[in-house]
């Protein structure tokens, strides 16, 4: 059975390694400090050029827009960065507030437990926010909601707190699909399906720097394979696999591929093909992300 364009063992999986995102902070009378401004602080100390500053490890046009906050640095390269330049994790990282940079660790930890579909996790952090940070525990509960399958369940006030939230499904956030993908369960599938012909679209204009943005892609397919499915929208596996054509492929990302894979399998109506799936899930031990799967009639 042929589930991707490469084949990998399982045992190659490797679990990606959680990234910092957009981190950000506002301090009372100073403007809001980001990585990229503290990276453009330190390199002008220090009279670096930008290429002298990204130093081979990114590449000079993504240095630049690290600097300008157009793009994410993954914390590895960011770390490689600051120690090839001598320059004190403290002394960068001294002026982020010590709890936001908790609470962005916590997110990508939850993003985590996300990708994962461990809906136990997730209730956890639930209830760790419930009380501190509605924005994420709206966030959470309607992840949660979507991998129980039971948004259609959503009471009317709740729908109504997800319209009116900051959630940014603008398709000018190219580097991270994170939200689109939470709540590609809940919103109208043809305003979703009009976001997915965009993206199929401009895909081949997409730099994808780092693993995070490029799981979040994949958890957008996934869930709007799973609306498409729920409709019979065949349509939706052509564009999926016409996105799949220029986004990075490499084993960090393979899991995915079977996912999407089996969506495929199910609109095809190739019940062998989608069986044969679940069983290799199975065997390699994610019952856990079978359980979030739609049954084999």
């Amino acid at each position: 059975m042929q589930i991707s364009r490469k084949i990998f063992d399982i045992e190659d999986f490797r679990i990606f390694f959680l990234r910092l995102n957009n981190m950000k902070v506002e301090s009372v009378g100073k403007r809001m400090t980001t990585i990229g401004r503290q990276l453009q602080k330190f390199r002008m100390l220090l009279g670096l050029s930008q290429t002298e500053m990204a130093a081979g490890i990114v590449t000079d046009s993504f240095y630049s827009k690290v600097e300008r906050n157009i793009s994410e640095i993954s914390i590895d390269k960011l770390i490689k960065i600051l120690n090839i330049h001598h320059i004190s994790l403290f002394d960068f990282f001294e002026i982020f507030d010590v709890e936001n940079l908790s609470n962005l660790k916590r997110q990508q930890e939850i993003y985590s437990a996300y990708d994962n579909r461990n809906i136990k996790q997730l209730k956890e952090f639930a209830k760790l926010v419930k009380d501190n940070d509605d924005f994420l525990y709206l966030k959470i509960r309607l992840m949660i909601a979507g991998l129980e399958r039971r948004v259609n369940k959503l009471s009317l006030t709740f729908r109504k707190k997800v319209s009116n939230s900051c959630f940014d499904i603008r398709i000018c956030n190219l580097y991270n699909f994170w939200n689109l993908a939470i709540l590609a369960p809940l919103i109208k599938f043809e305003k979703l399906n009009s976001l997915i012909e965009i993206i199929e679209i401009n895909i081949a204009n997409f730099h994808f720097e780092n693993n995070d943005q490029i799981l979040s892609l994949l958890n957008l397919l996934i869930n709007y394979l799973d609306r498409a499915y729920q409709i019979q929208y065949k349509d939706g596996r052509n564009k999926v696999i016409s996105i799949l054509n220029f986004a990075p492929d490499n084993l960090n990302v393979m899991f995915h591929h079977i996912i999407i894979q089996y969506y495929v399998a199910l609109l095809n109506q190739d019940w062998s093909v989608a069986k044969e799936i679940i069983e290799l899930l199975k065997m390699t031990g994610y019952q856990e992300y079978v359980n979030t799967l739609p049954k084999i009639v």
